[in-house]
């Protein structure tokens, strides 16, 4: 289901949105496909000197200067998950009922703390294959028993309508499928996993961002990463 006010979203002036290119800030163009807007993309550079962001960081009236940012209208806005949830309540993706606010709310620091963890362990400088393995231990004797446990029979985290969590939790898991795609037959283990990301992936304004210009499947990561940015090819499972 779309928010209800979807199709009437018009605005004379264009959404910013700064975006750093790492996949800490793929929810919130998620979450824009239902506005029109421009992208700004900072890059750090060969030696990450930063000049890119770092010539206009202090020029854009942002109480607290960082990307990603979002400039609408009048309002200027950091941090992501402050932007996600602005974004929830401007385009009615936010939850209704106490439980579905409470539910929203576990499950997004939840999946944001699995996002960070993914972080750590792809921009750490000594990444190796014995680090990875342990990180996917965890993540699927632990983590994801537990995400799935969480959704149960629910259509999306917070309930049976779609919220701004859900674009949070997409990303987790379609990071875990783009930079281990030998895990995909892992997770294809979980029908729960599966029958959710289809689901996710057939609401028609998301499937059409995905099939857009504006949706980048590679990298995942910046320049500063260790693994999953722009220095490694796509990884590929092996046959």
């Amino acid at each position: 289901p779309a928010p209800k006010n979807a199709e009437d979203v018009a605005e004379a002036h264009p959404r910013i949105l700064g975006d750093p290119r790492t996949g800490t800030i793929h929810p919130v163009p998620s979450q824009l496909r239902w506005a029109d807007y421009v992208e700004r993309t900072y890059t750090f550079g060969a030696s990450f000197t930063r000049d890119d962001w770092l010539k206009e960081k202090f020029t854009l009236g942002l109480d607290f200067p960082n990307i990603p940012y979002l400039i609408d209208g009048d309002l200027r806005l950091t941090q992501s998950l402050a932007i996600l949830r602005y974004l929830a309540r401007k385009y009615n993706l936010m939850p209704e009922s106490e439980d579905e606010w409470i539910r929203a709310a576990v499950i997004e620091q939840q999946v944001n703390d699995m996002l960070w963890e993914n972080v750590r362990l792809c921009y750490n400088s000594a990444y190796n294959d014995e680090m990875k393995e342990a990180f996917l231990k965890t993540f699927y004797s632990d983590r994801l028993p537990a995400l799935v446990k969480f959704l149960g029979e629910r259509k999306f985290f917070a309930g049976d309508q779609l919220s701004y969590v859900d674009f949070l939790a997409y990303e987790m898991f379609d990071q875990h499928r783009t930079l281990w795609p030998e895990e995909q037959k892992a997770l294809e283990k979980y029908p729960t996993v599966a029958e959710y990301l289809k689901r996710m992936e057939s609401l028609p304004a998301f499937k059409a961002y995905l099939s857009s210009d504006k949706f980048r499947a590679w990298p995942v990561w910046s320049e500063m990463s260790t693994y999953g940015g722009p220095k490694m090819a796509k990884p590929v499972a092996k046959a």
